[in-house]
């Protein structure tokens, strides 16, 4: 889906949408209002970040209002909060039992031994929609960050993409009531 609107962002239905800023979308929810790991995280507190019942997008923002919609991803961060890696589902892919010890090493240990590499996408606040949709697309990820000042400030996925072009009702999801997408 993303790669079909990434080769038809000039459509006159489309293009309402996708020449709106990230901001404008409503999907720059401010540093300290993102879950993520650091470096010095381990594998395994990443692993049980992801696959808590408490890891929902309402939650990470601590709205009030709570939720239950699910991400699939951390970002990891630095010491001076710049996005350098992503944590994913997708890295729990290969471990065998003779892999569990490493899931106590730091997360960016765990992901280099594991072949996890890949490439980093981010984007800024004021990056319109078509934008991001390109370079999600081109480096073949399912997410891009959203930095300001180089200090992570959101995310934007293909979920949010899709459901945006989605025939599909999603504003059961409190996020989405939430949000302008």
């Amino acid at each position: 889906m993303c790669s079909f609107l990434c080769k038809h962002l000039e459509h006159e239905l489309v293009q309402p949408t996708v020449r709106l800023t990230l901001e404008e979308l409503g999907m720059v929810v401010g540093a300290k209002n993102m879950a993520c790991l650091r470096t010095k995280d381990t594998a395994l507190t990443g692993f049980r970040k992801l696959l808590s019942q408490q890891w929902t997008r309402m939650q990470i923002t601590r709205s009030p209002k709570g939720g239950s919609w699910d991400l699939s991803a951390l970002p990891i961060l630095d010491e001076r909060d710049r996005v350098i890696g992503t944590f994913s589902q997708s890295d729990m892919r290969g471990i065998r039992a003779h892999h569990l010890k490493e899931l106590l090493l730091p997360v960016m240990e765990y992901r280099k031994l594991m072949g996890a590499a890949r490439a980093q996408v981010v984007v800024e606040p004021t990056t319109t929609l078509a934008v991001a949709i390109e370079k999600i697309v081109g480096n073949d990820v399912h997410r891009a960050w959203i930095v300001d000042d180089g200090c992570l400030v959101g995310v934007v996925s293909m979920t949010d993409v899709i459901s945006r072009f989605s025939p599909y009702d999603f504003t059961f999801l409190p996020y989405f009531l939430r949000s302008r997408l």
